[in-house]
């Protein structure tokens, strides 16, 4: 293994392995499954890949290879297309292939990979579903020994997890045993996690980095200054945000390249919009997974290459894609969640030494004491514990209809035994599959033969289950056309479309402003143009503030009631909660005037409901899902009285 190391190491232009590296080495090549954690740029993915390729450049030698020989799992195409990037002139001097494949892949490329399959195939959780019901592809599966699964925390927890855990056990009945190895940059439980990447078998050893990554993470309250009043009003942009800018931009002068990372893509095409409309001559651009593939290429070179000083961002740059050295993260807003501001943060600094520089830029009272809670989190290591997906009726009705698909006739009880060797369906009872299995026999999308115990495929189960593949939220979009280039800019959600596209309507993307010049049946056609525009929303982005989250927010409330009553100051508070003691100091200016004014205030221990202008608020600091689930409940219960129209908004 020595001589082969050391040669693998010179081509890829290693001199030293990490710590983390090093702990990985002997049980990967000896074909143990694994689960590593580490902070980003810790070197995970060559920590898995260098002996994965030690051992099947050995087992080459032995016999040819017939079909694919390790597949590499990320959950977004972008994390696909930048591995190959990264590994394929690697991979070339070794004499290993390398492919991509997903729903952008080419005919001509997929094709190819068909008859001459690629020893390491990139890929999907979806397009994986795909391999098994190709004639060809299917055969190329049987040679697989080992799966990475990169980025694993996004998906435990989430239904696209449960259908790659069940086509993992598909996988391995194909083609006997195969070797697991997750990666992560953060897991609250990585016993769990383990376990869901196995499945019933032999648990896997977890190697990680315990080093802590240094972070230094601050809060700027963005203020109304009246001085920008004139400019606010001229640019239409709120006088906090426009505070923001100032900031951020006399930040990015001191260093290098920055990231700014929004919440949502509609608030992440604002602040490019107000970049490029107060600065013109600022290099800033926006990045979401509503731009073009080119587009967002185009922006990860240009700011990978020193062109840009900022680029403002979604979770689309979250996660590993290779973009160069960040020296300082902003994010617009609470993040919401310990292992958001994690993620975020660490682009910055990506090396094993280098020091996380992160700053929240906070616009309210919530904004400003949830960001101090998120934060104190983050420097105690207390991160969201996702809960294990437990028999989804949507993943189980997918995977029944896969496998029926890729074969003639299969048997229930085949069927069962090896849906509960995966971690998700280890609970399942037959008579539960049993009752699926009649109710799509009952709308016609599979056959059931009693008699032998088989189910069959028939002429509704392709159609259902290539319409139903993915187990991402789907909402139906159009295809935004640059009307001189012809080239593809993004796309739009149809209930954006519906409510406000129309031959003239302009509005905002990629930072720019556009015209409508025509509707057609599945693409709009547009043109640049100056001025101002609408800014589109999207649908399915809110992220869940964690319960334990929101209760720190209501004891920073009562903390702060305290100083307002006399028993503590605000500078013992600020200390209490790691923050400078003006972070606090316009929070602590409301809760005074509460206080003043005889008014409770909310806290982790105390419900306030207030009436007015025709509406009940219920301000409990108890998260999104106990806050929908209140709601829901108060909703109930008000129709159960006789009181129509009930609407309920949410805001944790």
């Amino acid at each position: 293994m020595k001589d082969g190391l050391t040669e693998i190491m010179r081509l890829k232009g290693i001199e030293m392995l990490t710590s983390l590296q090093r702990k990985a080495l002997e049980p990967i090549y000896s074909g143990r499954s694994a689960l590593i954690i580490a902070p980003t740029g810790s070197g995970k993915t060559e920590a898995a890949l260098i002996p994965l390729f030690l051992r099947h450049l050995k087992d080459k030698k032995k016999s040819p290879l017939r079909g694919f020989g390790i597949l590499y799992i990320a959950p977004l195409r972008a994390l696909n297309r930048d591995l190959l990037r990264r590994v394929e002139e690697w991979c070339a001097k070794m004499g290993i292939t390398v492919s991509v494949r997903h729903s952008d892949t080419p005919q001509s490329e997929r094709t190819r990979q068909s008859i001459h399959p690629p020893e390491m195939l990139i890929t999907t959780p979806e397009t994986l579903q795909i391999l098994f019901s190709g004639k060809r592809l299917k055969e190329h599966l049987r040679s697989v020994r080992s799966v990475v699964v990169d980025e694993i925390h996004e998906l435990y927890g989430e239904d696209r997890g449960v259908q790659l855990a069940v086509a993992l056990e598909r996988l391995e009945e194909l083609s006997g045993p195969v070797q697991r190895i997750g990666l992560s940059a953060t897991v609250e439980n990585p016993k769990e996690v383990a376990r869901f990447l196995v499945g019933e078998r032999e648990r896997p050893v977890i190697i990680a980095d315990n080093t802590p990554k240094r972070q230094e993470l601050r809060i700027y309250p963005a203020r109304e200054r009246e001085d920008d009043r004139d400019l606010s009003v001229r640019h239409r942009i709120p006088p906090r945000a426009l505070d923001a800018l100032k900031y951020i931009k006399e930040g990015a002068q001191e260093v290098r390249k920055v990231l700014i990372f929004t919440n949502t893509r509609d608030s992440s095409e604002a602040f490019g919009s107000w970049f490029h409309n107060v600065y013109p001559d600022f290099p800033v651009e926006v990045h979401h997974g509503s731009l073009s593939r080119d587009i967002r290429t185009k922006v990860e070179e240009s700011f990978k290459r020193g062109e840009l000083k900022a680029l403002i961002c979604t979770s689309s740059m979250e996660l590993g894609i290779d973009i160069g050295d960040v020296d300082r993260v902003y994010q617009i807003s609470s993040p919401r969640r310990v292992e958001r501001l994690i993620q975020r943060v660490g682009r910055s600094g990506h090396s094993l030494r280098g020091v996380s520089r992160g700053e929240i830029i906070a616009f309210s009272f919530d904004d400003i004491l949830e960001s101090v809670a998120l934060i104190k989190r983050t420097e105690e290591g207390l991160l969201e514990e996702k809960r294990p997906r437990e028999k989804p009726i949507i993943v189980l009705v997918n995977q029944i209809l896969a496998m029926v698909l890729s074969e003639k006739s299969l048997d229930v009880g085949r069927l069962y035994a090896l849906l509960r060797r995966s971690r998700p369906f280890r609970k399942l009872r037959f008579k539960e599959l049993m009752e699926v299995i009649e109710f799509l026999k009952s709308l016609r999308i599979l056959s059931y033969d009693p008699t032998g115990g088989t189910i069959r495929s028939t002429r509704r189960t392709r159609t259902y289950f290539y319409s139903n593949i993915s187990m991402i939220p789907d909402e139906r979009s159009y295809k935004l056309k640059d009307l001189s280039s012809g080239r593809l800019v993004g796309q739009l959600d149809e209930k954006f479309v519906a409510s406000f596209i129309a031959p003239g309507a302009r509005f905002i993307l990629y930072g720019r402003v556009w015209e409508v010049v025509s509707v057609e049946e599945d693409s709009i056609l547009i043109s640049p143009v100056a001025g101002s525009g609408e800014i589109p929303n999207w649908v399915g982005e809110d992220i869940p503030v964690d319960f334990h989250v929101a209760q720190d927010v209501g004891r920073l409330r009562e903390d702060l009631e305290g100083v307002a009553r006399g028993t503590s100051s605000l500078d013992e508070v600020s200390r209490k909660w790691g923050v400078e003691e003006g972070v606090l100091k316009a929070p602590f200016e409301i809760v005074k005037k509460q206080v003043e004014e005889g008014l409770v205030v909310p806290t982790h221990r105390r419900v306030t409901v207030e009436e007015g202008n025709e509406e009940v608020i219920i301000n409990a600091c108890v998260g999104t899902e106990v806050a929908e689930a209140l709601s829901k409940m108060v909703a109930g219960e008000l129709q159960e009285e006789g009181i129509g129209g009930v609407m309920v908004e949410i805001d944790p």
